[in-house]
Order: C-alpha cells, then structure tokens, then sequence
C-alpha cells in the first residue's frame, strides 16, 4: 500500500508531530509512505532527518494553479493507493487532484471548532472516510450533516518512551528561573485564543497570593504573546509567571512541573494533556472539547472559562499531596492507553479496510 500524506501546515504544532508519529508507525510497518507539506515550514526539515519523502508545495507567492500543479505532479511520482489530508485547508486539493485520478481520499480532523453545512457540502462528503480524534469531533461533524458511518474516531498518539523516562527536572527549573523547591504549575500550547491561556493567569492571580512559594510557566509561542505579558504585569505577576516561548525539549519541562494545567475554550482531543500524563503529572484541564475522554477519572475538571473554578481545582492540588500522587498515578496509567503505536494501528487497519473496499 501506497500512502501520500498533506499537510499545509506554515508551524510546528501538534498535527504535524501526529503525522510523524504516523510516518514513523507506517515506515516500520513497510508501507511505501510521501509527504506533502509546505515550502519553508519546519517539517521539511524534521522530514529530511527522519530521511522520509517529500515534495514542497505552498510555497511563498504561490498561487492555486501553480499548488495543484505541484500537487499533481507529486501524486504522479508516487502513485499512491490512498491520499490523506491532514488539515482542512489541504482537503480541497486532495480532493481536486485524487478524484482526477481515482484515488481514496481521507482526511484527518483535529479541531472541535464548529462546522458549516456548506463546509460539509464541499469538503467532508466527498471523502471517503474522516478521521476524528474524539468522540467529540464525530458529533459536531454528525450535527452538520455528515454522515456518522463515514466518520471514525482514532486519538492523537504519543511516544510513551520519550514521556516516561525520567528528564532532569533541575535543568529546565533553572532554564525558567524557577527555584527547585517552588511548587510549579505549568501549561502547553501555542499562544492563541482557544487555548484560554488568559484564564490559568486570572487563576494565578487568584493563588499566588496565598502561597509564596508559587510559580506558573506556559510553554509555547504564538500571537498572544504580547496580550499576555501584559495582563501578566497588570496582574502583578512578573516574578511568579514565566513565558519562556517554544520549548524543544518537553519532556524535561513537564517533569519539572508539579500539576499540569490546561485551560483550553476548544480542543480537539489535547495531547499535551496526554504527554503531561504519560510525565506522571497530575492535571487540572476545561471539561471542553475532547478533553474529558482523556481526563475523566485520571485528572481534575472544571468548566471551560472559568479562572475561579480552575484556581479552586488547582488549589485542591496545592494543599493535598496525597491527592497529587493519587492522581500522578492515575495519569500515568491512562497514557500508556495513547501509546502512538496502538493509536497509528487502528488508523492502519482503517487504510486496509478502504483499500480493499
């Protein structure tokens, strides 16, 4: 079987590290396996050192023509069985080019933001199958009109190995300016506003006051930045808040919490969840989008946008120890369920199942 994969990502986010995991998953399995993916984005580069295939396309001043053009000419050079979109703006290409030359055509969906019948219309009825990674996902594209046969719920996978294993805690404490007996609360996620980062920041504004020894972190970059520095010094916490941008090495920086938070208004499933878990960190999170498939009974939940729910979970946490290693364990026990390689098996049997159909 033949598998060429899209992804019109400009960052590195999660999906793209989920598309690794898979390219990983189906090199090992000995599937033939291609990328497409946008000039001038970081995944060319993770490509070209896993020494996996890729043709460029989307690049800068490119216009639609010269994208499908490219599209075209990738497909004919790798003759898949089967194309693979891996977010929503590469289905419409995928579907343009794989029609054309009679090829399945599936596509992967990661968000949990709402769905237009239109955009079920033109995109998602036209696949041959859609792949949810929550139950979540499934219902809203269920309410929009596509149809539930078509849809399957796979999860976002993790490299368990890489998590678990014990990181120095110390190194990425000192890298932050965060003393090693403070008690430290941290988050994940690119610095948007779906990721309700500016919730967990009125919740430290909240504690910090009644716990000295109190520090909060959230790793990652992106368009709020600058809002954020500056609710953070309206809110009086520069010494006790840190936002040390993109960090590479995450494992290390996970272990070197004490709670997991994760304060999201939408999300798909929220493997930055599942990574904190498999780290053994206990978690606070919204009960929002596909976050409580992952959480319920292994972490905290509060309701989305609410900082006075997500300090009193928190606060829970802070005064129980008892509690944290109750639900350290616990966390670590529903990770191992995403183990990526379990994950990629159920989306392989789905590739089988298509191609024999």
């Amino acid at each position: 079987m033949r598998i060429l994969h899209l992804d019109s990502g400009r960052d590195w986010r999660g999906g793209q590290q989920q598309l690794l995991y898979l390219l990983d998953y189906l090199g090992e399995s000995g599937r033939a396996t291609a990328a497409v993916c946008r000039a001038g984005s970081p995944l060319p580069d993770r490509l070209l050192a896993e020494g996996i295939p890729f043709h460029p396309w989307l690049a800068a001043g490119e216009g639609p023509a010269r994208s499908i053009a490219r599209l075209e000419k990738a497909v004919a050079a790798f003759r898949p069985d089967l194309i693979h979109c891996h977010d929503a703006r590469s289905i419409l290409p995928g579907l343009w080019v794989g029609r054309r030359r009679r090829k399945i055509v599936i596509a992967h969906r990661r968000v949990d933001f709402p769905v237009g019948r239109l955009a079920v219309l033109l995109k998602y009825r036209p696949l041959d199958a859609v792949i949810a990674v929550s139950q979540r996902i499934k219902d809203i594209l269920s309410a929009a009109g596509l149809s539930a046969a078509k849809t399957f719920v796979v999860p976002d996978g993790i490299d368990l190995a890489r998590f678990a294993s014990v990181a120095d805690p110390g190194r990425a404490r000192a890298r932050l300016g965060i003393p090693g007996t403070a008690f430290h609360v941290g988050s994940a996620g690119s610095l948007v506003d779906h990721k309700g980062h500016i919730y967990l920041l009125e919740a430290a504004a909240r504690l910090i006051p009644a716990f000295p020894d109190l520090y909060f972190s959230i790793a990652g970059e992106g368009p709020l930045r600058r809002l954020l520095e500056r609710r953070i010094s309206e809110l009086g916490l520069g010494k006790r808040f840190r936002l040390p941008g993109f960090t590479a090495d995450m494992p290390a920086y996970f272990h070197s919490l004490d709670v997991y938070a994760h304060p999201s208004k939408l999300e798909g499933l929220g493997s930055a969840v599942i990574e904190a878990m498999a780290c053994g960190r206990p978690v606070v999170a919204a009960a929002s989008g596909g976050i409580p498939e992952i959480v319920l009974g292994h972490g905290i939940l509060v309701p989305p946008q609410d900082p006075e729910a997500l300090a009193g979970g928190l606060e829970t946490l802070l005064r129980s120890p008892q509690d944290r290693a109750s639900l350290a364990a616990h966390s670590l026990e529903r990770a191992r369920e995403f183990e990526y390689h379990a994950t990629n098996s159920v989306l392989s049997a789905i590739y089988e199942r298509l191609t024999a159909g």
